[in-house]
């Protein structure tokens, strides 16, 4: 029987439907382990029935009921009743019309082939029992669903991110792309945070435009012909006002690229370009 789920981790919000890694690796491990689907019932009343089978590779796999002993050949006891601990397969049922249900052996509730060959079993009336034989078909179904879903997320992501792209690309070029597109863009990057920034190319631009301004204001520090004559004093405020301006504008580079450039440079700054 497939085991009990991961505990979710803390701090899970909706650990109901996250199928993690982790606990995908582990269904997907118990499954290889488990000899290839179909199984299915097969036994005959009172000669080692029910009995559940499976042909895999060029062998018969079963799983029946047996009295266990130890290894004394002693019989079992359950340490939590003591009592006689048999082998027979009982599933928990309840039929039409019954209040409570009640263990009930694979036997009494063995499905015979046919009205005039009912010993040879075929099924079992029982939802665990049904569980019990369609679960690895069940769970290799649902895993190859999860594959087929991933690939076309991939897909529609890849598409996503392009149509991303072009529509930064877009606002780039446009003197005035609208409120719509702005939006757009907007709506694009809370949904796919994490897949692609539709904001890079702006901001890489911006941040580009900064650096080049930089460099230029940079190349002014020159002892050039304007400043023949002037005092070294001048000549020093000069040199530091030329590179406090070519600092503030890389500043303002940075700042672009990383997306946290304030809205409008304030009254100094402003003063200093």
């Amino acid at each position: 029987m497939p085991q009990n789920p991961t505990p979710a981790a803390a701090g899970d919000t909706n650990p109901t439907t996250n199928l993690t890694p982790e606990r995908e690796a582990e269904i997907r491990a118990d499954l290889a382990a488990v000899p290839a689907p179909p199984w299915r019932w097969i036994g005959l009343r009172g000669g080692g029935g029910p009995e559940l089978v499976t042909d895999h590779s060029g062998r018969q796999y079963l799983l029946r009921a047996a009295k266990p002993t130890n290894h004394r050949g002693d019989e079992l006891l359950d340490p939590e009743t003591d009592a006689v601990v048999y082998g027979d397969l009982e599933f928990r049922d309840q039929r039409e019309g019954e209040k409570w249900s009640s263990m009930r052996s694979g036997n009494n509730l063995a499905v015979g082939r046919t009205e005039y060959d009912p010993d040879a079993i075929v099924g079992v009336a029982n939802p665990v029992a049904r569980w019990v034989e369609k679960s690895a078909q069940h769970t290799t179904d649902l895993l190859a669903e999860v594959d087929a879903l991933r690939a076309k997320v991939t897909k529609l992501e890849t598409a996503l991110a392009a149509t991303g792209r072009s529509l930064s690309s877009f606002i780039f070029d446009s003197d005035d792309p609208g409120v719509e597109a702005l939006g757009a863009q907007w709506l694009y990057w809370q949904a796919m945070p994490l897949a692609d920034d539709p904001f890079v190319q702006p901001r890489m631009f911006r941040s580009s435009v900064f650096s080049e301004a930089s460099r230029a204001v940079e190349a002014l520090d020159t002892l050039g012909p304007e400043l023949a004559g002037r005092p070294p004093t001048y000549c020093e405020g000069y040199s530091e006002g030329v590179q406090d301006a070519a600092e503030r504008l890389e500043k303002l580079a940075d700042q672009a690229a990383e997306g946290s450039e304030p809205s409008a440079p304030s009254q100094r700054e402003a003063g200093a370009l």
